[in-house]
């Protein structure tokens, strides 16, 4: 699969969504905070997905970058019922 990479600007607020294969995790999704010169600005994740096939990778990327606010509220939520 093809690395999916956007550059995503919410709110005034800019972050990176990447989409991509990876050894440990296979197909997953992660949103970082990122600048308006589409420059990473930290590697802590501010949301991680898991996906089943490449079809679904592909669709929730979109969706994602349509839902990043959500995605990161929920995903913090998560963390917190974890003690993460």
């Amino acid at each position: 699969m093809e690395h999916l990479m956007d550059f995503v600007e919410v709110n005034n607020k800019w972050y990176y969504v990447s989409t991509n294969f990876t050894f440990d995790n296979g197909l997953e999704t992660m949103i970082f905070p990122a600048n308006e010169e589409n420059e990473v600005t930290g590697w802590f994740e501010l949301y991680q997905e898991l996906h089943d096939s490449i079809d679904e990778a592909v669709e929730r990327h979109e969706y994602i970058k349509t839902h990043i606010e959500e995605c990161i509220k929920n995903y913090e939520g998560f963390k917190s019922r974890l003690n993460l």
